[in-house]
C-alpha cells in the first residue's frame, strides 16, 4: 500500500460518479487519482477517497503518460505484478491499471483484499 511520511496509508481521490468496481471496458486502459486538491477541483461526478495498493511506483513525465497508460507497456518490468505509474505534473496523479489494487477509503473498508475488484472487500 503506499504510505505517506509518517507511515500511514495514503490516501488519494477519484472524480467519477458513485461505483464498487471499476469497469476496465468503461474506462479504458488505466484509473487516475490524486490529491485532494486536484480532484476536488475536476470534473463532474463524485469525488472519494481510496488506498492503492502495488508492488512499486514507476515515475514518467507528463510527455510519456500515453506509454504508462497502456497496460502492455508493464510487461516491461519484470517481477512487478501490479505497478503504479506516477506523473509529475499538474500537481502530480497517479495511473493505476488494476481494478483490485483499489479500495475505499472511507472508513468502511478494513481490509485490502487483492483478489476481490469490489472497492469494499
Amino acid at each position: 500500500m503506499l504510505l505517506d511520511e509518517n507511515g500511514e496509508p495514503y490516501i488519494l481521490y477519484h472524480t467519477g460518479g458513485e461505483w464498487t468496481e471499476l469497469d476496465i471496458n468503461r474506462g479504458g486502459l488505466m484509473f487516475s487519482f490524486t490529491n485532494a486538491s486536484m480532484a476536488y477541483g475536476s470534473g463532474d461526478g463524485t469525488t472519494r477517497p481510496f488506498f492503492i495498493k502495488c508492488d512499486f511506483i514507476y515515475k514518467v513525465k507528463y510527455e510519456e503518460r500515453n506509454m504508462a497508460k497502456n497496460p502492455k507497456n508493464v510487461k516491461s518490468h519484470p517481477n512487478k505484478k501490479y505497478p503504479v505509474y506516477f506523473v509529475d505534473a499538474y500537481g502530480g496523479f497517479i495511473i493505476v491499471h488494476k481494478p483490485n489494487q483499489i479500495k475505499i477509503a472511507d472508513g468502511s473498508n478494513t481490509t485490502f483484499n487483492i483478489n476481490q475488484n469490489n472497492i469494499y472487500s
